[in-house]
């Protein structure tokens, strides 16, 4: 983008001739804030005759091509000069696909209006989820089991952002309600319905996000609790921990530890981690942990 920084010519006037054939991608889009995301690949500036266009390419669907004057192009030069030349570290930072969540927990990010995704959680659970504005997303799925639809458990999401500081903090509220077959002496007498609230916020600092959040879940029993996260990593493998504690009505706590890595790529995301429920007693048991794989597909 460098076509942008020297556009002075001797007398102090900007020439809009050396815009020509500037080009922005993605990282760099997403880092000056220049245009909408959704779908964006790269914009170039053009000269057609002698006039200027935006050219926006997407991901899907038509390219954008747009006439600009001098103001407009000017405006795009204040907001690049304004941050500054984009450091090297930010040119290798991979966007996470899967931002809303950890392994389990949610994070206290939401998908933007028109973002979506399909999620497989081990192997068990498949969902999909959209943002229906930028602040409000719904999740949906259903168990994958190799039986008939009367023995799926169903399962709604519906996610909403509080708070954005437009810095990297974000608060959410949300809930998860499942619907599980009530099977008695052979016969399916319906559905069971139990649910979960909770609060999560996560702050952002370039490469690394941390979580902290605490809800309520009912199984039927009332159980309270608190979970936290962190993941880590600008490149390709992020580091991920997840950590959460219950309270039973019946007494004592459930302390659950993950720990592993999120594999990241274009729209796709893997994580592999080792799970350990009640984590000393199972430590004793099984210090391996038991093996979780999710993925996500954003498109």
């Amino acid at each position: 983008m460098a076509l942008l920084f020297n556009s002075i010519s001797e007398n102090g006037i900007y020439e809009l001739s050396p815009y020509v054939g500037t080009t922005i991608d993605r990282e760099e889009n997403t880092f000056y804030g220049l245009f909408d995301k959704e779908d964006f690949e790269r914009a170039s500036i053009l000269k057609i005759e002698n006039t200027y266009f935006l050219l926006i390419e997407k991901e899907k669907g038509k390219s954008l091509l747009k006439k600009m004057n001098i103001e407009e192009i000017e405006c795009l030069r204040l907001k690049i000069e304004e941050r500054g030349e984009m450091p090297e570290e930010e040119k290798n930072i991979v966007i996470d696909p899967n931002k809303t969540r950890l392994f389990i927990m949610p994070t206290g990010e939401t998908l933007k209006k028109g973002e979506r995704y399909f999620a497989n959680y081990e192997l068990f659970l498949v969902w999909f989820s959209q943002g229906l504005t930028d602040r409000v997303m719904l999740s949906a799925g259903f168990t994958l089991v190799p039986t008939t639809p009367d023995n799926w458990w169903f399962y709604l999401g519906p996610k909403v952002k509080l708070y954005d500081s437009g810095e990297g903090n974000f608060l959410s509220l949300g809930s998860h309600i499942i619907a599980v077959p009530d099977w008695g002496y052979y016969e399916n007498r319906g559905y069971e319905i139990y649910g979960s609230g909770y609060m999560s916020f996560t702050t952002e600092k370039k490469t690394s996000a941390v979580t902290l959040g605490g809800g309520v879940i009912a199984l039927p029993d009332v159980m309270p609790g608190f979970f936290g996260g962190l993941c880590t990593g600008k490149g390709r493998v992020k580091f991920l921990a997840e950590y959460w504690h219950g309270f039973p009505e019946y007494g004592g706590s459930i302390p659950c530890l993950i720990v592993g890595f999120r594999f990241t790529g274009k729209n796709l995301s893997s994580d592999l981690g080792l799970f350990y429920p009640y984590i000393t007693e199972f430590v004793e048991f099984s210090p391996v942990g038991i093996p979780i794989v999710n993925f996500v597909y954003n498109f």
